[in-house]
């Protein structure tokens, strides 16, 4: 049976833009990165990484196409997972890795995407305009790891950008997924996404998909019936077919339990936004395009005609709200939030970047930050005011890195960097902190009261007496193409004693763990407290 997308007439046109436009480095079109300035001694507070991509398994692809970076613990073994996505061409076929965490001393990756069924490698057949066939890989640019069935683990979804075959796959268990797409009603009609998410939308306790598209369509979004099964449709309101094309992030800004849209744009275009970014305020089922509103904008700065790549949302001042990181080719801006989901710029990072990443790598209790491609990191003085440090081992990393990701891969409670790479090689580098050299930690390890596990929307507050530790919200998506892992890290600093856990599910009920003491793992979930009248 052959498949035909929803607007046959542009397809050829669209595969030829995309594939000349993603054969460009960051630095075409005479927009460079500048060079950072000399490196601090002693590294970032005593941090250092070694690059242990041989050492660990980390492979890549011959012919690299690295883009995009999922964390997840796909197995319950209480390992982080890592699934990478490749993308380069549409005549060629390059498959996506899934690497099982072995865990160990040192410790070992296994890529067992083929095995476990979610290699999405091959071709798919689209009926062009003249109604001929033509084949196009299943190259991705993202996917997202999310518990769509309630069912306690964690199953994968997989937009396919030249053929927009899409695939959803369920975990069986035993590092195993099948492929159900055609049962869940995963439609072939989606051309160019960039960006996925899951998020529940409508409040109804499931978890729906987003997924942006190229420029010229609205994104689309599957709304999640319960049973596995999915209904396609255009993202209702504002949302404008300029703005559909690059990273995505997925946030509640309004703090009325339903999560907005943010949305990137390639290219720089005029009549809705502010610059190449959107934001869009759920008022379901429509979403109200809203970003004059919030004080967000990224403006032009060179004749270059690039935009956006995506938005990283956290709290770098330990504020109890979400702070935002915007990415693009102008240099990468970061925007405080007044409390009110408003914004206020207050600081510029040069260079062009497709992913901001963020974590407490020296566990001091603030969130650091990492621009994908960097051979430096910047170091939260605990204010959210960051400073430049390199010399720490950041070596190696592949040419025009595109989705980067802290996470504690060898569970000792450093966060370690992984990276993808355009024409890679993609690279993992190992936090060489320990307990004895840096602050202490807790992980907080979620399951919602409906059963989903990682408890996408949930917010997490760690505190000691009345001082605010930590506060982290789960995202199923930030930066360009990137996840980051449900199991929320917390650096606790030089503190000692015992630390209060509270968590809000994105339906109001809420959880609370007193008297956790460091180094460990919490898993909350099960009983809570009723949501709020």
């Amino acid at each position: 049976m052959t498949h035909q997308p929803a607007s046959p007439r542009t397809t050829p046109r669209i595969a030829t833009a995309l594939s000349v436009l993603l054969a460009l480095p960051l630095t075409a079109f005479g927009q460079t990165t500048p060079t950072p300035p000399a490196a601090a001694p002693g590294g970032a507070g005593g941090v250092t990484f070694t690059n242990a991509t041989v050492s660990a398994g980390f492979v890549s692809l011959q012919d690299f196409g690295g883009h995009g970076i999922q964390v997840a613990d796909m197995d319950g073994d209480g390992l982080l997972d890592v699934y990478v996505t490749h993308i380069f061409d549409p005549k060629q076929d390059r498959p996506d890795f899934l690497f099982k965490n072995q865990g160990g001393t040192p410790q070992r990756f296994l890529e067992i995407g083929l095995v476990a069924g979610v290699d999405d490698s091959g071709f798919f057949p689209l009926t062009l305009e003249d109604g001929t066939v033509e084949n196009f890989s299943e190259e991705s640019h993202a996917a997202v790891f999310a518990d769509f069935d309630n069912d306690g683990d964690l199953d994968l979804f997989n937009g396919h950008t030249w053929s927009g075959h899409h695939r959803l796959y369920r975990n069986n268990g035993g590092s195993r997924f099948v492929d159900i797409s055609d049962s869940a009603g995963i439609d072939v009609r989606d051309l160019g996404p960039r960006g996925v998410a899951a998020a529940d939308l409508d409040g109804n306790g499931l978890l729906d998909i987003i997924v942006t598209a190229w420029q010229g369509f609205i994104p689309n979004v599957y709304m999640n019936q319960g049973g596995m099964r999915f209904e396609r449709r255009r993202l209702q309101g504002d949302a404008s077919d300029t703005f559909a094309n690059q990273g995505l992030s997925v946030v509640d800004l309004t703090n009325d339990r339903r999560p907005d849209v943010f949305l990137s744009a390639f290219e720089y275009v005029n009549g809705s936004g502010a610059g190449p970014i959107a934001a869009l305020v759920n008022e379901s089922p429509r979403f109200v395009e809203n970003t004059g509103f919030t004080g967000l904008e990224y403006e032009q700065t060179t004749s270059d005609f690039r935009g956006t790549n995506g938005f990283t949302f956290q709290d770098f001042d330990n504020d109890a709200d979400l702070d935002v990181v915007i990415t693009g080719f102008h240099g990468s801006k970061l925007y405080r939030n007044n409390g009110e989901g408003r914004f206020n710029l207050v600081r510029r990072f040069e260079g062009a970047h497709y992913t901001a990443a963020a974590g407490d790598i020296d566990n001091d209790g603030d969130l650091d930050l990492y621009l994908a491609g960097d051979a430096s990191v910047f170091l939260n003085d605990g204010t959210g005011q960051f400073s430049r440090r390199g010399g720490i081992g950041l070596t190696g990393i592949g040419t025009d890195a595109r989705s980067a990701v802290f996470a504690d891969m060898d569970n000792n409670g450093s966060l370690d960097l992984l990276i993808a790479s355009k024409q890679g090689p993609n690279t993992f580098f190992r936090n060489n902190a320990t307990e004895t050299s840096q602050g202490g930690w807790l992980g907080v390890s979620l399951t919602a009261p409906n059963g989903e596990r990682g408890a996408i929307g949930a917010e997490v507050t760690v505190t000691q007496g009345d001082r605010i530790v930590g506060y982290r919200v789960v995202q199923s998506s930030t930066g360009y193409c990137s996840q980051d892992a449900s199991r929320l890290h917390f650096g606790l600093g030089a503190a000692t004693g015992t630390y209060d856990v509270s968590v809000r599910f994105r339906n109001g009920a809420t959880a609370k763990r007193t008297g956790v003491t460091s180094g460990r793992v919490v898993t909350i979930g099960g009983a809570v407290e009723p949501p709020a009248p």
